[in-house]
């Protein structure tokens, strides 16, 4: 997204493209495809390994749009530049000039994706793994009293981390100067 926004802004709408696919194509027909598609080596197919690929998919747009507007609202170009003048290296230039301007929106994103993890079902029925909402599917099918409270406890979490993330951004937004 740093490139995105600050040399490669012809590239800005292949890459929001990319982003809202995960939305455009159906759960099933992702985990299909991954699973079809993707032949490699031991210790990430078949493991949970494998399960945060599909959730880094599944959470594409919602980080990178999330990061697209941190960016946007920073002037990137010209803290870039302030920090390569005073010497700094790329690694010194993330660190030290562009995360900490972005810790509301990583926070942010970071939320989000959990608060999508949570809840997603298809990805984790499919490729077999028991993940909370597999496990709620199959108290459901046995207790309905369990499953409401398994779920209340669900919509308990995402909610603290929906709040976690009002929070986050309310306190991130700093005055770098002049009069609001």
């Amino acid at each position: 997204v740093y490139w995105i926004q600050l040399r490669g802004k012809r590239l800005r709408p292949v890459m929001e493209f990319i982003a809202v696919l995960p939305f455009v194509v159906p759960a099933i027909a992702l985990v299909e495809g991954l699973t079809s598609l993707y032949t490699g080596p031991e210790w990430l197919v078949g493991s949970p390994n494998f399960l945060i690929v599909a959730y880094i998919i599944l959470a594409l747009p919602y980080t990178y749009n999330a990061l697209d507007v941190g960016m946007r609202s920073l002037d990137i170009r010209t803290l870039s530049e302030a920090a390569q003048n005073l010497g700094a290296n790329w690694p010194t230039l993330m660190m030290r000039a562009i995360l900490p301007n972005l810790i509301g929106t990583l926070v942010g994103a970071t939320l989000l994706t959990f608060a999508i993890v949570m809840g997603e079902f298809t990805f984790a029925n499919v490729l077999l793994f028991n993940t909370f909402a597999v496990y709620i599917n199959y108290i459901g099918q046995t207790s309905g009293t369990q499953a409401a409270a398994l779920s209340l406890l669900s919509f308990t979490i995402t909610w603290l981390a929906m709040l976690g993330i009002l929070l986050t951004g309310h306190r991130s937004q700093v005055q770098l100067g002049g009069a609001r």
